[in-house]
């Protein structure tokens, strides 16, 4: 799931939601993750971190989260920003559009900061290379 998922109707006023790319079974924080650090967003810090703050409150009926919680959630990140990035990739190499390169910078700024906080930095010294 990812904010390209959310088609808003302005006639109708509704919103719609598609997700069926990859459907399989997941990390519960899946979406969540995909959701909060997709590159397409760009999200301030801040707002990344309230969202966690009310996503996890949501899901673990807590308001302090673990440790545990967080290696799931970079881990989750760290997997779909990966995947992210391979895309992109992918579809500059078969059509040559430059589109998917531009998210490209906000993918790579998340993923090690993910790999940061999961003391892999070692992991994505190759991103800045």
């Amino acid at each position: 799931f990812h904010s390209k998922n959310i088609h808003y109707n302005a006639e109708t006023e509704k919103i719609s939601i598609i997700d069926f790319q990859d459907l399989m079974r997941g990390p519960k924080l899946y979406d969540i993750v995909s959701f909060i650090e997709d590159p397409y967003l760009n999200l301030s810090f801040q707002t990344r971190e309230n969202l966690r703050r009310i996503a996890f409150e949501e899901l673990f009926k807590t308001s302090k989260t673990s440790k545990e919680i967080l290696d799931q959630y970079y881990k989750t990140s760290a997997q779909r920003l990966y995947k992210a990035i391979g895309t992109y990739t992918s579809k500059f190499y078969l059509t040559r559009n430059n589109y998917y390169l531009s998210y490209m910078a906000s993918a790579v700024t998340s993923l090690s900061m993910a790999l940061d906080f999961l003391e892999k930095p070692e992991v994505g010294k190759f991103l800045h290379e």
